[in-house]
C-alpha cells in the first residue's frame, strides 16, 4: 500500500473511532435518561413497556434511516436492542 493510501486509511479509521466514542457517550446519556424515565413511570404507576410508543418511534426512525440510506433492518435491530436494554434496571446508575 502506498503512503498516500496508508495515510488516508489511518485518517478514516481515526474518524470512525471518534464517531464510535461519540456513540458510546450518547448511549451513556440515553441510558441515564431512560433510568430516570423508569423511576418516573414507577412513581406514576405507568407500565415500563409501551409497545405502541416503541412501534411509533421505530416508524419515525425508519423514515429517517431511509433518507440517510441506512439499512432499515440494521436500524430496527439496533433500536429493538436499545429498547430492551432500556427496560432493564441498573444498566446505568
Amino acid at each position: 500500500m502506498n503512503n498516500l493510501k496508508s495515510s488516508e486509511l489511518k485518517e478514516l479509521r481515526s474518524a470512525v473511532e471518534a464517531i464510535d466514542l461519540q456513540i458510546i457517550s450518547l448511549l451513556v446519556k440515553r441510558f441515564k435518561n431512560t433510568a430516570e424515565i423508569q423511576k418516573l413511570k414507577r412513581g406514576l404507576k405507568i407500565p415500563i413497556s409501551q409497545k405502541k410508543r416503541e412501534a411509533d418511534l421505530l416508524k419515525r426512525y425508519e423514515k429517517r434511516a431511509m433518507r440517510g440510506k441506512l439499512p432499515v433492518a440494521l436500524l430496527r435491530k439496533l433500536f429493538t436492542l436499545l429498547f430492551a436494554y432500556s427496560k432493564e434496571s441498573g444498566i446505568i446508575k
